[in-house]
């Protein structure tokens, strides 16, 4: 019985794996890869030392300003090397939590991971977004979806 719903668990858990990621994707090598991805991230999240990445809460204007980011951006990492999360708290889903924290994890990955928002027919790959932005998500190749933070996020949620 014990093995019969174990086999049951794993497979559950490659189909879930698959349907995030693409067809074929649940490899030994890919789902360890993931795995490490988000204890790197769940650590950084977790880091209160001289090493952590700080949210530094910003206005959109002050985004704007500061970064040239469009009211849109609920958070960010600044693209000039500085270790920080930038939040917008005048964006209307700053008191979403499911929202921030998907930002929260989505700018880790970026930090941590080095991952670039991925593109696919000049759009970037969000789960939530503009429509061409949700359809580039949902098009994404199995290898991009790898390395994309929305895409790591929805396995993740």
């Amino acid at each position: 019985m014990r093995r019969v719903v174990g086999r049951r668990l794993k497979n559950l858990r490659i189909r879930g794996f698959e349907k995030v990621f693409g067809e074929a994707s649940a490899t030994p090598e890919n789902m360890a890869t993931v795995a490490a991805g988000y204890e790197k991230m769940a650590s950084a999240l977790r880091d209160t030392g001289p090493s952590a990445a700080p949210a530094n809460a910003m206005t959109s204007d002050q985004l704007g300003t500061k970064y040239g980011a469009p009211p849109s951006v609920l958070a960010g990492v600044p693209s000039d090397g500085s270790r920080l999360v930038v939040v917008n708290v005048t964006h209307p889903d700053f008191w979403s939590r499911k929202e921030l924290t998907w930002a929260a994890g989505h700018e880790m990955a970026h930090l941590e991971l080095g991952f670039k928002d991925e593109m696919i027919n000049g759009y970037k790959a969000y789960k939530f977004g503009e429509p061409e932005e949700r359809s580039s998500f949902d098009a994404l190749p199995g290898q991009q979806r790898l390395v994309n933070p929305d895409h790591l996020m929805q396995e993740a949620y």
